[in-house]
This record gives C-alpha cells, sequence and structure tokens, in this order.
C-alpha cells in the first residue's frame, strides 16, 4: 500500500486490509461496499407461495408496466381486491385450476395483469408466450401452407405458459379450439383476457370445449371504469 494510499485509510477510517493478502485501498473499498450491499434473491431462494412475498414483485412488475405507457399505477379497492385473487391464483391455486380467465370491460387493468403474472413466471424460469386471439384466428389460416406459421402454431399449444388476450375477438375460433383441446389434454397452464362475460363466452364455443373451460378455468372479475380515461380540461 503506497504512502498516500495509507493516509486517505486514516483519514476516512477505513478498516486495515486483510493480513492475509495485501489489497489495494480501492480493493478494501469495493469489499466493503459488496459486504454492504445484500444481493438480491436467487428465484430457488424466494418462497413463491407465499402472497406476501410475491405481491411485491407483481406490484413492481405492473407499475413498471404503467410507467411505460406513462400512465400512473391505481390501485382501487376493486381492483385491489381482484389482484388478491389473481395472486392467491398465482401462488398455488394454479396447480388446481390451471387456467385463468380475467373478464370485465375495457380498459379496467387485465391485460397489464396477465403481463405482469407473465414476468413473474418469468422470475421462477417459465418461460410463456402472449399471443391476441385475433392473431391466433389469421395464424391458423396460414398452418397449412406456410412452414413457419405451423412451427409458431405448434409452440403455442405446446409452450408450458401461454397467455391468450382478448378471448372472443377471434372470428373463427377453430384455432383456439385446437389450443384449447391440446392443453387440456397436457394440462398446460394457460392465461385469458377477454371483454365478455362469462356466459357470452360459453354462447360463442361448443360445449365440448366450453365443458373443458368450465373444468380448467378459475374466472376472475374486474370491475369499474377504463383506467385509460383521461381529464379534459375544458377551455
Amino acid at each position: 500500500m503506497t504512502e498516500l494510499e495509507k493516509q486517505l485509510q486514516q483519514r476516512y477510517g477505513v478498516p486495515k486490509p486483510s493480513a492475509e493478502k495485501e489489497e489495494s485501498l480501492a480493493e478494501v473499498i469495493a469489499r466493503l461496499r459488496k459486504n454492504a450491499t445484500p444481493s438480491a434473491p436467487k428465484a430457488a431462494e424466494i418462497d413463491w407461495t407465499d402472497i406476501d412475498t410475491v405481491k411485491p414483485l407483481f406490484i413492481k412488475s405492473y407499475e413498471q408496466l404503467c410507467n411505460f405507457r406513462n400512465r400512473p399505477m391505481k390501485l382501487t379497492e376493486d381492483f385491489s381486491e381482484a389482484v388478491d385473487k389473481v395472486l392467491n391464483w398465482l401462488c398455488g391455486g394454479y396447480l388446481e385450476s390451471r387456467w385463468l380467465l380475467l373478464s370485465g370491460q375495457c380498459g379496467n387493468g387485465k391485460t397489464t395483469t396477465a403481463k405482469a403474472l407473465m414476468t413473474v413466471f418469468a422470475k421462477q424460469g417459465q418461460n410463456s408466450i402472449e399471443k391476441n386471439a385475433f392473431d391466433i384466428d389469421l395464424l391458423y389460416k396460414s398452418v397449412d401452407t406456410k412452414q413457419r406459421a405451423f412451427d409458431e402454431f405448434t409452440t403455442l399449444k405446446t409452450i408450458p405458459l401461454l397467455f391468450v388476450d382478448d378471448l372472443g375477438t377471434e372470428k373463427n375460433s377453430d384455432g383456439i379450439k385446437e389450443i384449447l383441446y391440446y392443453r387440456y389434454n397436457q394440462m398446460l397452464v394457460t392465461v385469458f383476457t377477454s371483454n365478455l362475460e362469462y356466459k357470452e363466452l360459453s354462447g360463442k364455443y361448443d360445449a365440448r370445449i366450453f365443458d373443458r373451460f368450465e373444468e380448467m378455468t378459475e374466472v376472475i372479475l374486474f370491475v369499474g371504469e377504463s383506467f385509460r380515461k383521461r381529464q379534459t380540461t375544458l377551455f
């Protein structure tokens, strides 16, 4: 250690380096900073069944999504109640109800909630895909003629975690039905959002597919006004 480093050490009270190894002042400070700043817990160290542990991760992910769209995060009473139900499913409920449907009117946080769910699942090391139901319909039309479409559609069927946004907006439901039949048989986790009420969905799909849907799905209703509304200033 140089004379200057010794003077700085005495002036700022930095502990003497270990006798086993001669350290520079920079190394000593780096070691102290490392010891003073606990590292973030690894996925394997997190209890994913503990709501109190998982909820801050979910809320942070949700807030980041809101910030990305330049929207403040609004935790209304109705929304908080729905989120608590989502977290119950996330922290173990999905082991029984493999599918989750977030249902309600436009703009009340369903899609953002589902995206936050996917983020938390990603922290667990689980891969997922998000696809709009209308786009699934378009993709299915090309499955027989384009290899790329076939491969993408096969991935949607087989990926362990799938998020289908705006269920019910597709014009032709054959692609959705094929995906649901496969994922039902394989017990694969699937999250849906829809602006349609549950009874409206039951009228859109045949009895065979909806019977499976009812067996597999936990339905959470999102109520309240749209978060997308802006306050208008009148001049």
